[in-house]
């Protein structure tokens, strides 16, 4: 899904790992490599979103 490219992508803007964004939201590993295929639940985007200083829209 587009998600998980738009989502690696504003990480390498902010200098921040997938992990480490992961980590700080409090996903569990991978969980944002596996919206590849499935898709996340909203509060877990909304929190994705608000660590990374950008709106859902950017992100989907």
């Amino acid at each position: 899904m587009k998600i998980y490219e738009n989502i690696k992508k504003k990480c390498k803007e902010k200098g921040v790992s997938i992990a480490k964004l992961e980590r700080a939201v409090k996903l569990s590993v991978g969980s944002i490599s596996h919206w590849r295929v499935s898709d996340p639940k909203l509060n877990n985007v909304k929190a994705v979103a608000d660590y990374l200083q950008c709106t859902i829209d950017e992100l989907l």
